[in-house]
């Protein structure tokens, strides 16, 4: 919804709305055959989040609104013809009451209350003559203070309850925009106004698309949703009865080059018993300034959840190089089903382990800093606090430096519950090193279902030599939490950032030409080969001393932490395609026990007890 901020921000800052030539909300949508048909009908309020509405449905709905700003019910009654058109509608959003209990010259309302309920009958009367089904919209709340024009806040419960009346005598659902915008009036709305914000357009957004889905889905159509955390499309069209198109959304960095298309997350809802076609397209992208037929094909399978925790991967795909497009196919049991490129790995997630391990006395969490958009970035440590840091050794694991690359949080997740059991392995180990994680590197692209790019758009494993705190305030922060600890006098024995990738698997140490560290390598490597399902599809090796020799900006974390400070610093990737080891493609099991096991090996690496 990123793309609406400037649509909406014009919406906001001009205070009240009206029918402008040049506002894209009076702009007619494009249609297209097939899909039902959406009218918005209302005043400056929806107008606001007629855009958003629409993105929201996209694939879903053609959506229309009136041409102008409905006003108060006389307004509405002047021309409901002439917005109708005689055209078909399947479903009509409809509310006035703002400019109606807006106070007049005198002390009036604009309309008053039983004038407002009469004429709000006269309304639904003719809408009904439409055969749409409607949905009420309830007014919106007045905020206290001096507004110009003048409205008092008690009006509107007294306006919205004659409106109900008049609602309950046709049978007609109410979108109760009024109870939903309330309690989030300080995040949303404006100060002293009755108009939002721009994010508080998109939030009403997302509770009058629900209503409309809910109408359509009455009469059994199949949608296809992304508003939850992680979710993510890009278009999605019907390409006839139970098939849909859906674009693989992708994103570029700060130059506009290097597009990655290679995450989606979306659940398709109403589709109970029926068999559905949909076909992932708009692959093609550009890796390392070289483009590529995108990141999803034949060996990336997909997972699917009935109920969004427990995911298992399609059993077959159709993969069309040529175009390219991979097809599924599938006939849920329930009315809700889950679809994503790898098994989905949160915020919430994160959350929700941290929790249980809140009153453990070996874990200690830190706030080291906060995202783009205001997130919390934590650094968590692990150790014995009865046993002295002083004779420890040190590890570092990070994960999630790329938001679509969950496997890694699922191997941190096993990791950390391993580091914290009463494993005996485990007591020793946190007797004899420190434990460092920076559990999920870009929470915001994790919440927007993002790919490898922050807001700002820049890669959070490239760019560490290169770093701005303003514009890329993950990499400061955990860049600065590093070098403070080396430079207060303290060791880190092994620091290790985790990836998935495609089809690779390897391990890659930093560009030590001294080869100061091979030993180290070639015992971790030889640990993880014999003790894990660690697959690799090439050699140890160390790394060049860039990604992109000659070009500022293009060290990842590992080539930038030996370049700061000469520390041993790896990379490794893990393939989400098959693998021969495990013998199928790695499951959430699979990686978090890798990550117990993981951590395991970078602790006996580093203590060499041969």
């Amino acid at each position: 919804m990123k793309a609406l901020s400037l649509l909406l921000a014009i919406a906001a800052g001009s205070g009240q709305l009206s029918a402008q030539a040049d506002n894209p909300a009076f702009k007619r949508a494009e249609e297209f055959p097939g899909r039902p048909r959406v009218l918005l009908i209302g005043d400056s309020i929806s107008i606001g989040y007629t855009i958003p509405v629409r993105e929201l449905l996209r694939g879903e709905a053609n959506v229309q609104r009136i041409p102008t700003n409905g006003g108060p019910t006389t307004n509405g009654l002047a021309h409901i013809d002439e917005w109708l058109g005689g055209e078909k509608w399947d479903v009509i959003h409809f509310n006035w009451g703002l400019h109606d209990l807006k106070i007049m010259e005198g002390g009036k309302h604009q309309v008053a209350l039983d004038a407002y309920e009469d004429n709000l009958r006269q309304l639904v009367a003719r809408l009904k003559k439409t055969g749409a089904k409607m949905i009420w919209a309830a007014t919106t709340p007045v905020p206290a203070g001096k507004l110009n024009p003048p409205r008092n806040p008690d009006d509107v419960p007294r306006f919205n309850a004659a409106a109900a009346r008049v609602m309950k005598e046709n049978g007609i659902p109410t979108d109760e925009l009024y109870a939903f915008a309330m309690p989030r009036l300080a995040e949303i709305q404006l100060k002293e106004n009755v108009h939002y914000t721009p994010k508080g357009y998109e939030t009403l957004a997302v509770e009058v698309a629900a209503s409309i889905r809910k109408a359509l889905g009455a009469s059994g159509g199949v949608t296809i949703r992304t508003d939850f955390e992680g979710g993510r499309l890009g278009r999605i069209e019907r390409a006839g009865d139970g098939r849909f198109l859906c674009g693989v959304a992708g994103e570029s960095d700060q130059d506009k080059r290097n597009w990655q298309a290679n995450w989606y997350y979306f659940r398709v809802d109403g589709a109970a018993g029926r068999e559905i076609t949909v076909d992932l397209v708009d692959l093609p992208g550009e890796y390392t300034y070289q483009p590529n037929r995108g990141a999803v094909t034949r060996d990336t399978v997909p997972v699917y959840s009935e109920d969004n925790q427990h995911w298992k991967h399609f059993e077959r795909t159709a993969y069309d190089a040529e175009t390219p497009r991979l097809r599924l196919r599938f006939t849920p049991h329930g009315d809700h089903f889950w679809i994503a490129h790898v098994p989905p790995y949160t915020n919430e997630h994160l959350a929700r382990l941290l929790s249980n391990f809140a009153s453990n006395s070996n874990l200690r969490k830190h706030v080291i800093g906060k995202s783009v958009e205001g997130r919390d970035l934590l650094l968590l440590t692990v150790t014995d606090p009865s046993v002295s840091d002083a004779s420890k050794k040190t590890i570092w694991l990070m994960a999630r430096q790329h938001s679509w690359e969950t496997g890694s949080s699922w191997a941190a997740e096993g990791a950390l519950r391993w580091a914290l059991s009463s494993d005996p392995k485990a007591l020793l180990m946190r007797r004899e090193v420190i434990l460092k994680m920076f559990p999920l590197c870009d929470p915001d692209g994790v919440a927007r279902g993002g790919v490898r790019f922050n807001v700002h758009g820049y890669d959070l494993n490239r760019n560490w030599d290169a770093v701005d705190a303003a514009k890329m305030p993950e990499i400061a922060a955990g860049r600065k939490a590093l070098l403070d600890w080396v430079d207060g006098g303290r060791r880190v024995d092994l620091f290790l950032t985790l990836h998935n990738t495609e089809t690779g698997e390897y391990l890659e140490g930093p560009p030590d030409k001294e080869g100061k560290y091979r030993a180290l390598m070639l015992r971790w490597f030889s640990l993880l080969e014999d003790t894990t399902t660690f697959e690799p599809t090439m050699p140890a090796r160390f790394s060049a001393v860039s990604t992109t020799l000659g070009q500022r900006g293009r060290m990842n974390v590992a080539q930038g932490l030996y370049y700061d400070r000469k520390l041993p610093a790896f990379v490794m990737e893990q393939k989400i395609s098959f693998n021969k080891r495990l013998g199928h493609l790695p499951t959430v099991e699979d990686r978090v026990e890798f990550g117990a096991g993981l951590v395991r090996t970078m602790w006996e690496a580093v203590m060499d007890r041969r």
